[in-house]
């Protein structure tokens, strides 16, 4: 989900009323007879001709923490109106390929550049449709909204993934298609809670955890989905072997989770965002989740990695989040905003931090 105020407006913006109806269907009649003029939406994977400029992440200094160092920071924009919107993403395990998908059901991948070890620049980028299982790209907006990525194997994006969607609560695995994006969807089986949440503010987040007793089982977390006291937002475990079970992480403040990513070691890293009065200027902020602390029933108290805002640093909406490993062993930690298809007043970022975890609690 974008931010809840553009949003909002956008939603507004789309309603017609009554008395505007014949000017309404006046104008549908244009379109219709401009139809067949009008080239068809591609079914298959093509070229998106994107332009890649620097940016200036760390505007006044504020770009980086004593865990996350900043490597690179791009911004990425094309006339192509499928692009925008990603809301999830995933890495190659060599750091050299990104697929990301839209929350209005597109894939786009392209291969990451660099220089001198840093993030410099995006190339050979490819978009296309996400399908549903029945192999093709939902047309409803509801159904559409796709939130979260994660991979399954260590094949990365070329591999099978995962897809979790927001405003119609589902999973979908992917595997393999052809023109090397993910193919045709098969439904995963979800706890029903996942569907209990407030509508728009669902299933954000997901993962696939790689160590102890709940290895290679999904982790989920939602956006608003609020406990009892109002402190806590609930995540769910699920899949593979074992009950689903329901645990919940506490908030910090008006930050809110958009994407997770676990760790080769089990961690978690939970990237949120902030859109908060009086100024309205976005923040991110990224925290780690310990794995042993994810249990049934917990209520999870994650370590403070960064925290930036505007103009501190030049934070957009960041929704999508991934990690990587060098051959040094350096982690990586890629982000990526959601413009909500609002150009001109959102863009798409692309950073990339070195990131350094802090030492286990005794």
């Amino acid at each position: 989900a974008g931010a809840h105020g553009l949003r909002a407006q956008a939603d507004a913006g789309r309603r017609v009323r009554r008395r505007d109806a014949p000017a309404v269907l006046a104008a549908a009649s244009i379109a219709c007879a401009l139809a067949v003029a009008k080239p068809a939406v591609a079914l298959d994977a093509t070229p998106v001709e994107i332009a890649v400029t620097p940016w200036r992440f760390a505007a006044l200094g504020g770009g980086s923490s004593d865990h996350l160092k900043v490597l690179g920071a791009l911004k990425l924009s094309s006339a192509d109106d499928r692009f925008g919107g990603f809301s999830g993403i995933v890495v190659s395990p060599d750091g050299g390929t990104i697929l990301a998908v839209s929350d209005h059901s597109w894939w786009l991948k392209g291969d990451l550049q660099y220089t001198n070890g840093r993030l410099s620049g995006f190339a050979s980028a490819r978009m296309a449709p996400l399908p549903g299982p029945d192999g093709r790209r939902p047309k409803r907006k509801r159904m559409q909204d796709a939130e979260a990525l994660v991979a399954l194997t260590p094949r990365g994006p070329d591999g099978p993934v995962a897809v979790a969607f927001e405003r119609a609560p589902r999973v979908q695995r992917h595997a393999p298609g052809k023109d090397g994006f993910p193919g045709k969807a098969e439904a995963v089986r979800a706890p029903r809670e996942v569907d209990a949440g407030p509508d728009n503010a669902e299933m954000e987040a997901l993962g696939l955890l790689a160590t102890g007793p709940h290895r290679g089982r999904f982790i989920a977390l939602s956006e608003g989905a609020f406990t009892v006291e109002g402190d806590a937002v609930k995540g769910w475990v699920f899949g593979g072997k074992g009950k689903p079970f329901e645990f919940s992480v506490r908030i910090d403040g008006s930050f809110r989770i958009t994407d997770l990513a676990v760790l080769p070691e089990g961690d978690i890293l939970l990237l949120e965002r902030s859109f908060a009065a009086p100024t309205w200027l976005p923040g991110m902020s990224v925290r780690l989740v310990r794995a042993a602390d994810v249990t049934p029933g917990a209520i999870i108290e994650p370590e403070p990695l960064y925290k930036a805002h505007v103009p501190g640093a030049m934070v957009d909406n960041m929704e999508g989040l991934a990690v990587w490993r060098t051959p040094a062993g350096e982690r990586r930690l890629v982000v990526i905003s959601d413009d909500n298809y609002a150009r001109g007043r959102q863009s798409t970022i692309l950073v990339e931090f070195a990131l350094t975890l802090p030492e286990p609690h005794p």
